[in-house]
């Protein structure tokens, strides 16, 4: 697999070479992870679809409208936050699907009534939306972090994999992990 970006660093004098490369095998994080909640499309092209999510909405108070427009990539988005230029009529649809919390989010709600509870319910919505947009774009990474050393007679360039993480949510996050991890070394 060919890395997604390269990057050279160097550190005290010993040279790094840091990786990173789309992660194919990133599972759907409102399913593999706690404090995300679900997602859950009224189309039923998605793999979200859902042919009961209008009632969940009606029998879920804590339950949040979602937007979703699509032009190339897509965006979730919560209902009547749409990012600038996804209003097109043709492209989006304003109220498309909605957010459920999970367990760990009901638990930490547990002692919230009335606008605090619902203003945190539609911040881990959009919270949800950001990630969930990222896994149906594929903006899912890992990274290598290799120590380089050439020699000096014959110029060959030896790498040992020093560290590797995968699962991170945007490349950029996935170079300041890898540079993060040679500030240590």
């Amino acid at each position: 697999m060919e890395p997604v970006t390269m990057k050279k660093v160097e550190r005290d004098g010993v040279k790094y070479r840091i990786s990173v490369y789309h992660d194919q095998d990133a599972g759907d994080p409102t399913r593999e992870f706690d404090g995300v909640g679900e997602i859950y499309s009224f189309c039923s092209r998605h793999r979200s679809y859902d042919a009961d999510a209008r009632a969940r909405e009606a029998n879920n108070r804590d339950a949040v409208p979602l937007g979703y427009f699509e032009h190339g990539q897509c965006v979730w988005f919560v209902f009547g936050a749409a990012p600038p230029g996804a209003d097109c009529p043709w492209d989006g649809v304003p109220f498309a699907g909605l957010w459920v919390p999970d367990k760990t989010i009901l638990d930490e709600a547990s002692s919230l009534t009335g606008k605090d509870r619902r203003d945190l319910m539609w911040k881990r919505a959009a919270q949800a939306c950001v990630t969930y947009t990222q896994w149906c774009n594929g903006d899912i990474y890992g990274y290598t972090v290799e120590r380089l050393e050439s020699c000096d007679k014959c110029r060959a360039v030896t790498a040992e994999t020093l560290d590797g993480c995968w699962g991170i949510y945007g490349s950029d996050e996935a170079i300041r992990e890898a540079e993060a991890f040679v500030a240590t070394q």
